[in-house]
């Protein structure tokens, strides 16, 4: 996978912003932020997503300690809709504004949670992952997208939307422990 070589590329590349990387990651779920990653949205939409919001606080608390401080190039939000394509060649990665200096295996899990419904994609992108980076990384990653799509999905999209990424997160949540 192309974009696979691309994310290799990025490690050890780094950019410092003078941010604790597994600090933000912490705070991002934990906390949230004022434009994104919204908890407040998540704690008082439903009580299906409380309890997720929960599950992923709890799964940040008891895995943050495997999230690496390393210095690679985030795109921090590698999703399909970023990523320009002829056929299966990649040519070119789109919307670079939030890069950010973290763990380039973020924007891989990322691209994860947004083909999740694909199970080829899906398994090379874990198997990859599990060869290059720690499950606990995985998990807060895992986390941290899915308090993001969520939260902006109940502030911008349709309440159809918002239960579609809500039964992919389950999902993503479910199979994920299992590992």
């Amino acid at each position: 996978m192309e974009l696979v070589r691309l994310n290799q590329i990025q490690r050890d590349s780094g950019i410092d912003r003078g941010r604790d990387w597994r600090s933000f990651m912490l705070e991002s779920v934990i906390q949230g932020f004022r434009d994104y990653c919204v908890i407040d949205s998540l704690r008082t939409h439903s009580a299906n997503t409380a309890l997720l919001l929960a599950e992923a606080q709890t799964t940040v608390k008891s895995n943050i300690d495997g999230v690496p401080q390393s210095c690679g190039i985030v795109h921090y939000d590698l999703n399909p809709s970023n990523v320009l394509a002829d056929g299966n060649r990649v040519t070119g990665v789109i919307d670079w504004e939030s890069t950010q200096g973290g763990d380039p295996a973020f924007d891989l899990v990322t691209l994860l949670y947004y083909r999740y419904s694909s199970k080829p994609a899906r398994q090379e992108l874990w198997e990859y992952l599990l060869k290059s980076s720690s499950l606990p990384a995985i998990r807060v990653y895992l986390a941290h997208v899915i308090v993001r799509q969520v939260d902006w999905s109940i502030r911008h999209h349709t309440r159809d939307e918002v239960e579609r990424y809500l039964r992919r997160s389950r999902e993503i949540v479910h199979n994920s422990s299992e590992r």
